[in-house]
């Protein structure tokens, strides 16, 4: 009998049980906590807040935030989540903001912040931080190797440029001397009886190389871009249709699913439509059925735009998938190669980037990704 009461006498509370589940959780959470009460005094700080924000655990709790923190202005954006906080009786604020240790280290935080009301009383504010400066910093890396490759590509394209122009000029006018002296001997030949198919064949080469002069002239002659926000879906519904007058000529039918995202990028209207007509007809030009199935998917994350163009064509040979994007080149007898080195000057020139990916569906997926300008505030 005394063994059972000495037992329930050890045996904690259920309060005192859900307190010191409490306190292990937030000792052991690798995101910080804070606890402001409604005098402005950090009533608690667990340790991943200690180790974050760089101030020994008896410096923080107890102390007044302003104390802390407002003192230094280059915390000016850490400090303005409180007063917005408070101010503003915020529950659920999210932001990001710059924050400067006090040994001078600078992180990059992620901060959800909550006003607290008991009854009708002001309980105080409760901020949950988590430090993203690794993140912040391989993101930076990231759009730092993005823009390098981007201007490769862009030095690439004004040497292909240049050398194009110069290509061009020189082969129009043989091209137009061959066709018409085909189309001469053509005459001649029938004129004396005799039938050839090589004045056909001449002419018909003479065609292609004429068609390959005016698609360097058109990537040759696009002008500088003039930005403006423009919805993207406009944009891709405007291809659309344009794709769908050439597939028309075509003989061909193409069955669109379309899931677009409200996103506004800073864009050309004229130049992005036209490189996505090139991506679009790309898919029509390469199917072998007159049905041709085109999957757009848009979306945004982290700033950009980002879009995916499917179809369930015959796909790319891996020994070709390097080289889709380079002027001239081409896997089909009559093509120019230049639909796509043309969407890819464009969208370049709008900050972007333009790849293949391993498609899910079977076909040829090109992803797109466009900069999404920031809100306005």
């Amino acid at each position: 009998m005394e063994r059972n009461d000495r037992a329930r006498e050890d045996t904690p509370a259920p309060g005192d049980i859900r307190d010191l589940i409490s306190q292990n959780v937030l000792e052991s959470i690798p995101i910080g906590l804070l606890l402001v009460d409604r005098t402005g005094s950090i009533t608690v700080a667990n340790p991943a807040a200690v180790a974050i924000l760089g101030f020994p655990a008896s410096e923080l709790e107890g102390k007044g935030f302003g104390q802390l923190f407002f003192e230094n202005d280059a915390n000016r954006l850490f400090n303005q989540i409180i007063v917005d906080i408070i101010h503003n009786e915020v529950v659920g604020l999210r932001r990001e903001a710059p924050y400067v240790t006090p040994a001078g280290e600078t992180l990059h935080l992620s901060l959800v912040g909550s006003f607290l009301r008991h009854m009708s009383e002001i309980a105080g504010v409760v901020l949950i931080i988590q430090d993203n400066t690794g993140l912040f910093a391989a993101q930076r890396r990231e759009n730092e190797l993005l823009r390098e490759k981007n201007r490769i590509q862009e030095d690439k394209i004004r040497a292909l440029d240049t050398l194009a122009r110069s290509v061009a000029h020189q082969i129009r006018n043989p091209t137009l001397a061959i066709g018409g002296f085909a189309a001469r001997l053509d005459t001649l030949l029938r004129k004396h009886g005799i039938e050839s198919d090589y004045p056909g064949i001449i002419l018909e080469e003479a065609a292609r190389l004429e068609g390959i002069v005016k698609a360097v002239n058109k990537m040759s002659r696009i002008p500088s871009i003039v930005p403006e926000p423009t919805r993207l879906g406009d944009i891709l519904d405007a291809a659309r249709g344009k794709t769908d007058a050439r597939a028309a000529g075509s003989a061909k039918k193409v069955r669109w699913d379309m899931e677009i995202a409200d996103v506004q990028v800073l864009a050309d209207p004229e130049l992005l439509t036209m490189a996505f007509e090139e991506i679009f007809s790309n898919s029509v030009d390469f199917s072998p059925s007159p049905g041709v199935d085109i999957a757009v998917k848009a979306s945004t994350a982290e700033g950009w735009a980002q879009i995916l163009v499917e179809d369930l064509g015959p796909g790319v040979a891996d020994e070709h998938r390097p080289y889709v994007f380079d002027p001239f080149f081409s896997t089909r007898p009559d093509g120019s190669g230049m639909g796509l080195a043309l969407a890819r000057e464009v969208i370049v020139e709008h900050g972007g980037n333009i790849a293949l990916r391993e498609s899910t569906v079977g076909g040829t997926t090109v992803a797109v990704t466009l900069p999404v300008p920031p809100p306005s505030r």
